[in-house]
């Protein structure tokens, strides 16, 4: 009796094939739990399918998009727990390839969240060769599935609405909160503008960055673009910038000068934790205020 060929030949291995356009594990509107103190949860149910620093990938198909989720962040971490709660279950409905990277500055710097989604953008293509970008305020939570998290041709404007600030038609003059933007897009406006200490401004500064290189931001309806804003108090270390109006005035004059071209910040501490990547980060205000200070 002729003993069977059980040698796996190149033909019997089977690569997987792209996700589909719309996945099968969408369910539509999720509650939202404001109630999570920790991660347990996720380590329980989720953590075999993370590489380290939170590096997920689909395991039965090959994801249409490579996403990095950019938050920045201080002295949240209530918020924090909360958005990776809601926000990585999300991620894999949708099967999504993605990674979270987490930004924080050292305490005696002033807030500057610009400047933050830039040393997020430049360090996470440090460990993979993202295409798409999310950038990610800590306090908002998408309240469907449908609100896709990919890049097109187009920016997107992701949080057209949210619960805090609920104007009925949404935000349509708006660049902030969540905007997804691909890597080539993002490289050509020369990112954020590294100016904008304390809070407002920056997003205004984008959303000129973004016309003057003549992109048109698209959105979701309302009802897709929805966000559950989870309340916070004032941040300590964010006063609002005394000089976002003065610098607005020279958004285009700046846009190919400062940015990601002159981004300066030094890499105190990475760690690549189970579910994200932690960028502790020193940043030098005497440098930028020269710049502050020429531009306004």
């Amino acid at each position: 009796m002729r003993t069977p060929d059980l040698t796996l030949k190149d033909d019997d291995i089977k690569t997987p094939g792209l996700c589909p356009k719309t996945s099968p594990l969408l369910v539509g509107v999720t509650p939202v739990d404001e109630s999570p103190t920790d991660l347990h949860h996720l380590s329980q149910t989720s953590s075999s399918s993370f590489r380290p620093g939170g590096h997920y990938k689909p395991p039965d198909c090959v994801s249409r998009t490579k996403t990095a989720v950019i938050v920045a962040y201080r002295n949240r971490q209530r918020h924090l727990v909360i958005l990776l709660n809601h926000l990585i279950p999300f991620l894999v409905r949708q099967q999504a390839e993605f990674a979270i990277f987490v930004v924080e500055p050292v305490p005696n710097v002033t807030f500057n969240r610009a400047l933050l989604m830039n040393i997020g953008f430049l360090e996470a293509l440090k460990t993979n060769n993202f295409t798409c970008f999310i950038f990610h305020d800590v306090d908002l939570l998408p309240v469907t599935d449908h609100n896709l998290y990919r890049c097109g041709s187009t920016p997107r404007h992701m949080a057209v609405s949210n619960s805090k600030y609920d104007n009925g038609g949404g935000f349509h003059a708006y660049a902030g909160g969540v905007m997804a933007l691909s890597k080539d897009i993002y490289l050509d406006i020369n990112g954020h503008s590294n100016l904008y200490f304390g809070w407002g401004g920056e997003d205004d500064d984008l959303l000129c960055r973004l016309a003057y290189k003549g992109y048109r931001i698209s959105r979701y309806s309302r009802k897709i673009g929805r966000y559950k804003a989870v309340y916070h108090t004032e941040d300590r270390g964010n006063s609002i910038s005394n000089t976002r109006y003065q610098l607005l005035f020279t958004a285009e004059e700046r846009m190919q000068l400062e940015g990601l071209r002159s981004l300066s910040y030094r890499n105190v501490k990475q760690e690549t934790r189970q579910f994200y990547t932690w960028i502790y980060v020193d940043i030098n205000e005497k440098y930028y205020s020269k710049h502050i200070a020429f531009f306004t």
